[in-house]
């Protein structure tokens, strides 16, 4: 049960993760007059709270990912973890203030029930 655990663990540093790198990133792109890659942005990027926090659940969730594939067949956990698009793509609508277009949710549907599928036994 616990690998179980693990596995929700992954899914919310992962998700949780790429929501604040956009957020980050977000805000750094906002700011007037910085070029992509200059000792400016470098500087800024390794200093907005949102990056730095999302490259840390993120990193996390490569430390819990290893443990699960030492856990789980590869063909079982990999298509499993494409839980994660749904959960982004939720986020993403809810806290980011991003657009769903209706194939978009159709495509989401599709996974739900490809996840669904694997967990049949």
């Amino acid at each position: 049960m616990i690998r179980y655990g693990v596995f929700v663990a992954l899914l919310a540093c992962q998700a949780a993760g790429q929501v604040l790198e956009k957020k980050g990133i977000t805000q750094l792109s906002q700011l007037p007059d910085i070029q992509l890659m200059s000792w400016e942005f470098v500087h800024r990027a390794i200093t907005n709270i949102y990056l730095v926090t999302g490259v840390l659940c993120v990193g996390l969730g490569f430390i819990l990912w290893l443990y699960l594939l030492s856990q789980f067949e590869l063909s079982y956990i990999y298509p499993m973890a494409a839980i994660l698009y749904i959960i982004v793509a939720v986020l993403s609508y809810f806290v980011l203030g991003e657009t769903m277009a209706p194939i978009r949710m159709v495509g989401i549907f599709v996974i739900s029930i490809g996840c669904v599928l694997i967990n049949m036994k």
